[in-house]
């Protein structure tokens, strides 16, 4: 389900979703469009240099992006046991736009620096306050995933969100997942990148409730634990993130070339020195290949309970 939102800023300005334009289309269009519901050839990609050899780095099927991710994650699997394994998203259904009034105090406007377009921000707080009115107003239950749309709106400082993904309790009785996206213009984080990243953190962990041991970020052995800004959730797109603008992926093609995230595979976690998944890699699209950098599995972290399978 997709949830426009229509932002009405108290100095008069409108940010709509569900009829701003960005790239060409608005924030809901781009979105139905994009390979989050339709599928995109991950069987076409380039190659890398991989383990001695040249390999192609995804060839997982002509996929929806997140399902292309979690059959590559559990690869050793899906291509024995389980071909028709998938995790496919529903198309979805456009629920009616709902308004947001955002009073003085608590936007503010910046300058994208690739499309000179003056872009807004609202207090962290409004974001989080809104989630449950919204899903109550729009009469979602707990089998839908409901996708609450804000446009060109992303959050303000300090965590300058513009994504993320939840779970709520339906009358202290059943969860429900949710996720809330930007759909901005620029040259990264644009179009569907939030989205993505959403998507496969919420396949991963739905109901924020999957820990792992801790992890850090790829390609730089620490012992601090970069994790424990998420809690050590498996977070599945937040350790490839810090490496702007290389974990924003280009997927050309079609009328739009569509931009998701890096991500990293559960191996990269679990610290296995044998990934169960596509052709043994511990990232999704090996970001670092280019650079002559492969993803390992983490780093240990100190200070968290962890042990060592006999």
């Amino acid at each position: 389900m997709l949830i426009p939102l229509r932002f009405v800023f108290a100095d008069g300005n409108v940010f709509d979703a569900s009829t701003d334009i960005v790239n060409g289309q608005t924030p809901i269009q781009g979105i139905i469009n994009s390979p989050i519901f339709q599928n995109y050839d991950f069987n076409n990609s380039h190659a890398i240099y991989y383990h001695g050899e040249v390999a192609p780095l995804i060839r997982v099927g002509n996929n929806q992006y997140g399902d292309a991710f979690q059959r590559a994650n559990f690869w050793d699997s899906v291509s024995t046991r389980a071909p028709n394994y998938h995790v496919l998203l529903g198309q979805p259904t456009v629920l009616p736009t709902q308004t947001i009034n955002v009073p003085y105090g608590s936007f503010s406007y910046y300058v994208d620096p690739s499309s000179g377009e003056t872009l807004p921000r609202v207090d962290q707080a409004i974001l989080q306050n809104l989630v449950v009115p919204v899903l109550t107003a729009a009469h979602v239950v707990a089998t839908d995933l409901p996708i609450i749309v804000w446009g060109k709106v992303s959050g303000s400082a300090p965590q300058y969100w513009r994504g993320v993904h939840g779970v709520r309790s339906i009358n202290g009785d059943a969860l429900q997942t949710f996720i809330g996206t930007a759909y901005l213009p620029g040259d990264f984080a644009q179009d569907v990148y939030p989205l993505s990243h959403e998507i496969v953190e919420w396949i991963d962990d739905p109901f924020v409730n999957n820990y792992t041991p801790g992890w850090d970020i790829p390609f730089v052995t620490r012992v601090r634990c970069d994790s424990g800004f998420v809690s050590d959730l498996l977070e599945a797109a937040d350790p490839a993130e810090v490496y702007i603008p290389d974990s924003d992926v280009a997927l050309p093609g079609g009328a739009y070339t569509y931009h998701v995230t890096e991500a990293l595979f559960i191996d990269f976690y679990t610290r296995s020195n044998r990934s169960r998944s596509y052709n043994g890699q511990y990232s999704f699209f090996e970001i670092g290949s280019p650079y002559g950098l492969l993803a390992e599995p983490s780093a240990p972290c100190t200070g968290h309970v962890q042990f060592t399978p006999t």
